[in-house]
């Protein structure tokens, strides 16, 4: 294989399913590269191509896609390649959204209805008996026992448990008829959890666990006015991201700071974000699907195979796998080539085995420091900083949120790569 930016001295890293993709690394410190452009993931078009997908859920589970329509709700357990209506147990045929929490799926309708499920979405029951408002703006859960809802009433926004479906108003200190749009929960479940709502005028805050904490502002460097389309925190809960018809913003959970982001202009407005983690992101619009893998600092369009660039909504499906929704072409997966090819220096030594795959920590001996930063490098390019500490003869790295696979273990001062199979 032959290349423009190949070194002559490489060594092969990976091939990628036989798919054409090679992944080779320099011997003088090169760093990682790839045979394909890692900047273009390939779109297939998914099904349902005469529905407008106003949202998309995976089931991690049951390996499922549920589609929100005008019509009604649509699930496919074969990615994508069949798709069933779910009548039953819905309460109106237009679906808007959902939310999850373990074990269970709610499917909303901004008329006011909410269907719950426990199997994957194969079957479903109206719950919809005591909402308060006339509308449903926004649905979201704690990931534990609790959902949040944002309608048309006058204390916009309600929280009920999961065992009695009761709606009561969360926290005081919201204007009158503020008129919340959508909603973001930050943090694990717990004490540190924070519900965040947005309005067209401001954003507030609350404590997620307290129905009495009261809602502070949080809108700090946002527009006075603009139509808000979507709100979501990175999975690590630090930080936020807001769009609408101005673009993309972004700010600290602990800092009541919003900034802009570069965001293009004529591609405006943003209607959904997927926040993969803090650095990459994707941006649904009506001129296709942006991907940045910087935070929101650059965006790079993605629009390989779509059928319809007009971009609704787009949710994870698994790892390295994405949803997209489009206005008249039905769904669409993209393939996980998000990554980013950086100077990870030259892999060096042979693999150290774990006594045990599944292991949280592992002992890297030797003269290394536990001062500085360790990072977790795969053959993708991808960078995990790691907890550490230091022990008698070496270092002990934190690996518990590492995914399966070859990883380098690397610090800023050593520039020696550690090479471990998990």
């Amino acid at each position: 294989v032959e290349g423009p930016g190949l070194p002559e001295q490489c060594q092969l890293v990976a091939v990628k399913n036989g798919a054409g993709e090679i992944y080779v690394s320099g011997s003088d410190k090169e760093g990682l590269l790839v045979a394909t452009d890692p900047m273009a993931p390939e779109w297939t078009i998914k099904g349902l191509p005469n529905e407008r997908i106003n949202a998309l859920h995976f089931d991690a589970t049951t390996g499922a896609i549920l589609a929100a329509t005008n019509d009604t709700l649509f699930r496919s357990t074969d990615m994508g390649q069949t798709w069933h209506r779910t009548n039953a147990g819905i309460g109106h045929p237009f679906m808007t959204g959902f939310a999850a929490k373990p074990s269970k799926i709610y499917a909303w309708s901004t008329w006011s209805k909410i269907s719950s499920s426990t199997d994957g979405g194969q079957s479903w029951t109206d719950i919809s008996a005591n909402i308060p408002g006339t509308f449903i703006h926004d649905l979201t859960s704690d990931k534990a026992t609790r959902l949040f809802l944002a309608t048309s009433g006058n204390e916009s926004v309600y929280v009920a448990n999961n065992q009695d479906m009761i709606w009561a108003p969360l926290g005081t200190g919201l204007p009158p008829q503020t008129n919340i749009e959508q909603l973001a929960v930050a943090g694990a479940p717990g004490q540190n959890q924070q519900l965040f709502a947005a309005s067209v005028f401001d954003l507030y805050v609350t404590p997620a666990w307290s129905a009495q904490a009261n809602w502070t502002e949080f809108g700090n460097g946002l527009p006075g006015f603009q139509t808000i389309y979507d709100l979501k925190a990175s999975p690590s809960g630090s930080t936020l991201f807001l769009s609408g018809e101005n673009g993309v913003f972004t700010s600290s959970t602990t800092v009541n700071f919003w900034t802009a982001l570069p965001f293009p202009v004529d591609a405006l407005p943003v209607l959904d974000v997927l926040v993969a983690d803090d650095e990459h992101i994707l941006a649904a619009t009506a001129k296709g699907i942006f991907i940045s893998l910087d935070g929101g600092q650059t965006w790079n369009p993605s629009n390989n195979s779509l059928a319809d660039e007009r971009a609704t909504c787009l949710a994870a499906a698994g790892k390295d796998q994405w949803l997209a929704g489009t206005q008249a072409a039905g769904v669409h997966l993209g393939t996980g080539k998000i990554v980013a090819v950086e100077d990870i220096g030259q892999p060096t030594g042979q693999p150290i085995p774990w006594p045990n795959p599944a292991a949280s920590t592992v002992h890297i001996a030797g003269e290394f420091s536990a001062n500085g930063i360790w990072e977790a490098v795969n053959v993708l390019g991808r960078r995990q900083l790691l907890p550490s500490s230091w022990s008698e003869n070496g270092v002990v790295l934190d690996v518990s949120e590492l995914h399966p696979g070859m990883w380098w273990m690397h610090h800023e001062a050593f520039h020696i790569p550690v090479q471990i199979q998990r």
